[in-house]
């Protein structure tokens, strides 16, 4: 700008800007200013297309047709679940995420990149998570981690062998890197091994649990 004047309609414009920090920052604060939203499914990205592309489309009262297709969409994606556990191999390693009882994902990582956890966070809708680790649990023992899930269910992530024999006993939903060779009392054991045979899995909600193999396994 010429003679230098270019510090007033930038001031003015730093004003704007710390406006809308103040008011991000007041309503980041309120409850319910983030909620929880699993990705759309294929149908319901077709209907959601379909409502938009259809006023465009037909002429005069017509155009109200397109509210069946929003409609739907809108439903259909309320009714999507959301899954307590995913559990997959990354970077030739094996890493899980929790949907806990406080509404947080927690990854079986302290140090994952964000491109790991963005692959992870997606089925939950969520954009950050924590670590397992940092999750209080007064009751576990060296080598696992309990983490009570979103449905009140009781899962255990297992890194050494010698914690293996008491997470069987304690946990409904078992992760490990080597699989028991002896009888588990868990509903669901699922290991390294399970996952280089058959890919990654989502654990929804039920009675029993639906497992869902649905990620592909880097090797």
């Amino acid at each position: 700008m010429p003679f230098g004047l270019e510090g007033l309609p930038l001031a003015v414009m730093g004003l704007g800007i710390d406006w809308l920090n103040m008011v991000a920052s007041a309503i980041s604060g309120r409850p319910y200013s983030a909620i929880t939203i699993p990705p759309p499914s294929a149908l319901v990205l077709i209907l959601l297309t379909a409502a938009l592309l259809m006023p465009a489309c037909v002429k005069g009262r017509w155009r109200l047709t397109a509210m069946i297709p929003l409609v739907l969409g809108v439903i259909i994606w309320n009714q999507t679940p959301l899954p307590m556990i995913s559990f997959t191999t990354l970077h030739s390693r094996s890493i899980a995420a929790f949907h806990a009882e406080d509404g947080r994902v927690y990854l079986s990582h302290s140090k994952v990149n964000d491109f790991t956890a963005g692959i992870l966070l997606k089925p939950f809708g969520q954009e950050s998570a924590g670590s397992i680790s940092t999750y209080p649990c007064p009751d576990c023992g060296r080598g696992y981690h309990l983490i009570p899930l979103i449905d009140g269910r009781l899962a255990a992530m297992v890194y050494r062998g010698h914690g293996l024999t008491r997470a069987c006993r304690e946990a409904e939903i078992l992760l490990t890197r080597k699989a028991p060779k002896y009888p588990c009392d868990a509903k669901i054991v699922i290991s390294d091994d399970d996952l280089a045979r058959h890919g990654g899995v989502l654990i929804y909600g039920g009675n029993p649990p639906q497992i869902r193999r649905v990620i592909d396994s880097e090797n």
